[in-house]
């Protein structure tokens, strides 16, 4: 069976790519234990001062994969709860990672792939990547997702985009703070060369420490396990309601 991430070191880096590229990328209960795995490893690896979190193919990352997402009223209030956790848990991971985290994009970045983008420190996209807070267009909320994103971008930002689950472009996403540098395809590899390049040579202890100090400044809302677990408890009951089943089957049947 095909590895649902990669991992490469190379030198104090290591990147990590999603890799179900037939499915845009979008993460299933095994790629999401393989992540989060991957990212409490790497968060206990001195020797990695860098983690760069790419996508294979096409597309950066598709979201929840919609069998995935349907699959909720054949699970109990215990396994869905528990997945919906293990997501909660690997965008923690991620954000919380001691590593100065760069991530690329490309192609498009919906639903709960922008999740990822928020978690990451320095975040990169081709300047015709599409973005999306696509949930309310399957009648689901961006639960999960939104005490990372909503510490990302402000609060009348996501108002405008969770509520109308409008596509936009690089430019927006980069004036909104979701990401940092848009870039064309042909000057994406030096751009990516050249952050890295830079972030390795710095003081790793400095750049932890930074980290560590815009935490206890900001105090982000996605530390609160509270409130996470109520995000949780959130997705789980608008999964189960008829319209949100409707819209999933709908989205289902167009792609078989």
């Amino acid at each position: 069976m095909e590895n649902s991430i990669l991992i490469e070191y190379q030198d104090t880096v290591a990147t990590v790519s999603l890799n179900r590229p037939h499915v845009r990328n979008a993460f299933d209960v095994e790629m999401m234990t393989a992540l989060h795995e991957v990212f409490l490893q790497l968060a206990k690896n001195e020797e990695i001062h860098v983690v760069v979190l790419r996508g294979e193919g096409s597309v950066f990352c598709a979201g929840a994969d919609l069998a995935y997402m349907a699959s909720a009223t054949q699970k109990t209030d215990a396994q869905n709860y528990a997945e919906s956790q293990l997501m909660s848990d690997m965008f923690l991971a991620l954000a919380t990672l001691p590593q100065t985290t760069v991530c690329v994009i490309q192609g498009a970045v919906y639903g709960g792939g922008l999740g990822l983008v928020a978690c990451c420190d320095i975040v990169m996209a081709l300047n015709e990547t599409r973005f999306c807070f696509s949930e309310v267009k399957m009648g689901l909320l961006p639960a999960v997702i939104s005490p990372f994103v909503l510490h990302k971008i402000k609060a009348t930002d996501a108002q405008r985009y969770f509520l109308t689950g409008d596509v936009f472009g690089a430019t927006d996403a980069q004036r909104i703070g979701l990401i940092h540098i848009v870039v064309d395809e042909l000057s994406l590899a030096d751009e990516v060369n050249q952050q890295i390049d830079n972030l390795v040579s710095l003081s790793f202890d400095a750049t932890r420490a930074c980290k560590n100090l815009i935490k206890e400044v900001t105090a982000p809302r996605y530390l609160n396990k509270d409130l996470r677990d109520e995000t949780c408890r959130l997705i789980i009951a608008q999964r189960k309601t008829p319209t949100a089943q409707k819209l999933l089957a709908e989205r289902l049947a167009k792609k078989s």
